[in-house]
Order: C-alpha cells, then structure tokens, then sequence
C-alpha cells in the first residue's frame, strides 16, 4: 500500500501515473507497470542462484509454481549462450 504525505491510501492510477513518469524520467521509457517490478525481483534473484522456494516466500507465493511459470523470466545472457550452443551443436552435426 502507497499512502501520501498524511498517510491516506492513494489511488491505484495515481501511482501507475507516477511511476510511469519516473520510468520515463529515467531514460528506460513510460509502457512500464509497477507490477513488473516483481517479475524483476524474481527473475534477478533467480538469476542470482537464490533458490526458487527462498524467493517464492519473498513475494508471498504459497508455493513456487506460480513463481517458476509466471514471474521468472530468462535474463538475455542467458538466452544467448544457450542459442550459441546450439549453434555450435548444429555446425558440429553438419560437418561445417
């Protein structure tokens, strides 16, 4: 819960308008949503080698199913060295 300066509940749009101009502010553009920032701490965290149970429990999942389908995502190095073994897997395979 974001509350303002004398403590009351603020509203949903206004925060995801805030936001977006922070974002927009820091140079990464305005299509952000604050809900993506989960998606961040999980994927960074998992990324980290901090077991998917430990980083379930940080966001409040009740097991890490939910934590390993939806919100962990691939970092892109990752991705890379993947696409680059099979490239030198089919290489290999094709004699080239």
């Amino acid at each position: 819960m974001f509350c303002d300066n004398a403590g009351r509940p603020r509203w949903r749009a206004s925060i995801n308008n805030q936001f977006k101009v922070v974002c927009k502010r820091a140079g990464i553009g305005s299509d952000w949503h604050l809900h993506e920032q989960r998606h961040t701490f999980v994927s960074v965290l998992s990324d980290s080698g901090v077991d998917i149970e430990v980083i379930a429990d940080a966001v409040g999942h009740i097991n890490s199913t939910v934590t390993r389908v939806v919100y962990r995502h691939q970092i892109a190095d990752k991705i890379s060295k993947a696409a680059t073994a099979m490239d030198s897997i089919f290489l290999a395979a094709s004699g080239s």
